[in-house]
């Protein structure tokens, strides 16, 4: 029986030698030689060695000529087994670190679900062929960090799971069900599209994706866009106020500075005089203090502190600065190991404006009309602007009038529809439906997939 029994495996050529390894070990098991893969055969007993040669005759039919030109000088099985797995079954610890790092920079690119899913097996695999152990969960946290945007309502679910509900097969079967979802959903988007001035949806297709007319991104409008926040105290666009420099009269200089935080020097802009005081109201002047746009915080230093004829004292993890009329704390050390001041700089700015153009003023003082603009003393203009007409018009109050309310359940039923909304939920459906009974108030709320269905 054993004779005509066959085993296909196809011959080794250098690649994936865990696997294969695992093969010939099971076929050396069933034909009773799996000892002659690690150990020689007792050449004092001939059934032994007749059995030694016949394992060495079934290693050599599993490997292709290419690597057995490498085995000339090995003439048993557990020697050509024994180089073989030396050789090409990568077990170190470098190996390890780079599977690892191929698992965490894995993204779901344009193939199924499945194949992706075969591709993380792929290298759990060659993880644990190294040795090391794996769990599921460690196997899900990777497939879920290698999922598109459009499948975050999917790794939501998973996540909120209680811990003890959570498995491997649970999060595959919901990957496959989300996977299904969306195609259904984009051929039915592709099937029935929707024209833009259609009355038959909440919200118009150009509408789903907010696009800003100022920089030209999405994810947001253009009163939220950094290129038109206006700071306060600078007047330059790009920042509000709590995040200006507080430079008053910024002088023009050159230079650079090296940061640790940096990989490159950083370029000068200017200097100043900056005023300030600390919480315990010792006021402080920092002179020649450098502008850099590129730096994220505001840094002092000590050899500069130092340069002015101060001495600074570090005890009691507080920075003591002392001089030769006045002495006080300048900084204090922080839970994360920094001096930290909680100096305040004081700055006072007067602005002039010069522009005669009535629209710009109209348009700045929140599109006052021409009564607030001559109370200032401010150009007005007699033109019409139809948009301000538009923002300004209020809505006629809505008669109460006689109200009326049903005597018995079910003689009356408000009814509701909310959508399309997006993201949609774990079983496809982007629409909310209610039902309120005039009589009890009673609310019952369902979910559809497409608004066609109460047609």
């Amino acid at each position: 029986m054993d004779a005509e029994l066959k085993y296909c495996v196809d011959q080794f050529e250098g690649a994936n030698f865990a696997v294969w390894a695992r093969r010939i070990e099971s076929i050396f098991v069933a034909k009773n030689l799996d000892k002659f893969l690690s150990k020689e055969a007792d050449e004092t007993k001939e059934n032994k060695v007749s059995a030694s040669k016949k394992a060495y005759a079934l290693m050599l039919s599993f490997i292709s000529g290419n690597v057995l030109v490498s085995l000339s000088d090995e003439n048993t099985c557990a020697s050509n087994f024994q180089k073989l797995r030396s050789t090409y079954l990568r077990d170190g610890a470098v190996n390890q670190i780079l599977i690892r790092k191929r698992l965490s920079m894995l993204k779901k690119k344009e193939v199924s679900t499945q194949e992706h899913l075969n591709q993380v097996n792929g290298l759990v695999n060659q993880l644990k062929s190294c040795g090391m152990k794996i769990s599921d969960m460690d196997i899900i946290v990777y497939i879920l960090m290698s999922l598109p945007p459009e499948y975050d309502s999917t790794k939501s679910a998973i996540e909120n799971q209680p811990s003890e509900h959570v498995s491997l097969q649970f999060a595959v079967s919901r990957l496959l069900d989300a996977e299904a979802l969306l195609k259904d959903w984009r051929v039915s988007e592709t099937k029935a599209p929707r024209s833009e001035l259609s009355n038959d949806i909440a919200f118009s297709t150009n509408q789903r994706t907010l696009v800003c007319f100022k920089c030209s991104k999405k994810r947001h409008i253009a009163r939220f866009c950094d290129k038109t926040v206006v700071c306060h105290h600078c007047v330059k666009l790009g920042h509000k106020k709590r995040n200006c420099r507080y430079l008053t009269q910024l002088k023009p200089s050159s230079g650079t500075v090296s940061c640790a935080s940096k990989s490159s020097l950083l370029e000068v802009a200017g200097t100043d005089v900056i005023r300030g005081r600390l919480k315990n109201g010792q006021e402080i002047v920092l002179t020649n203090v450098l502008f850099i746009s590129e730096l994220n915080g505001n840094l002092i230093s000590i050899k500069q502190i130092q340069k002015v004829g101060y001495s600074v004292l570090f005890k009691d993890n507080k920075a003591i600065v002392k001089g030769k009329s006045k002495t006080f704390v300048l900084c204090e050390l922080n839970s994360k190991g920094q001096y930290v001041s909680d100096f305040i700089p004081t700055v006072w700015n007067i602005f002039v404006a010069e522009t005669e153009e009535a629209e710009l003023w109209h348009r700045r003082l929140g599109h006052s009309g021409n009564h607030a603009l001559r109370k200032f003393g401010l150009p007005t203009s007699d033109s019409f602007y139809e948009n301000c007409v538009l923002a300004k018009q209020s809505a006629e109050p809505i008669g109460k009038g006689n109200s009326r309310r049903e005597n018995a359940p079910m003689r009356m039923i408000h009814s509701d529809l909310c959508g399309p909304v997006e993201p949609a939920t774990l079983s496809g459906e982007h629409y909310v439906l209610t039902f309120v009974d005039d009589y009890s108030r009673f609310c019952d709320v369902r979910f559809i997939k497409r608004k066609v269905i109460l047609l």
